[in-house]
């Protein structure tokens, strides 16, 4: 039963995700991206405050400010960034590039922070790396057909 939770879990995730990325690209290319977001981030904070705010106390620490001030802007920026690509570009084509975050952060991991992979964690990355590499040489490979056509 927990395997199929989980299955199930990821499969709704996938759906949720994509929906979710139409949806951005939608309100972003009908009211703008810093009125999208504004719209976005109202909505989570409304979602996740009665989960943190038995801890909300804690932010007044200066250590956990500072770090939530800076993984607020930096996630600002990103999310401006990703916005504006989805505002001009195809989600199709976007999505294939953004793609490309997870093995940037595992490869950033190795080198910044020497992380290590178990046989286990690299058994799974793997696939995942492979469908990543299909996905963007799938696309190109269309684009370069096109344009050979064109």
């Amino acid at each position: 039963m927990a395997f199929e939770l989980v299955l199930l879990s990821a499969f709704l995730a996938m759906i949720f995700w994509g929906v979710g990325d139409f949806l951005i690209q939608r309100s972003v290319r009908k009211i703008g991206d810093l009125e999208s977001l504004a719209i976005i981030g109202l909505i989570g904070a409304v979602g996740l405050l009665p989960f943190v705010l038995w801890d909300f106390s804690s932010i007044f620490f200066i250590e956990n400010l500072l770090i939530l001030l800076l993984l607020g802007i930096v996630t600002f920026f990103g999310a401006m960034f990703d916005f504006e690509a989805l505002k001009k570009g195809k989600l199709s084509v976007v999505e294939v590039v953004i793609e490309f975050e997870l093995p940037l952060t595992i490869i950033i991991g190795f080198v910044l922070f020497k992380e290590v992979l178990t046989l286990w964690q690299l058994i799974l990355v793997i696939p995942v790396f492979f469908g990543i590499l299909l996905m963007a040489v799938g696309s190109s490979s269309k684009k370069l057909i096109i344009l050979f056509r064109g």
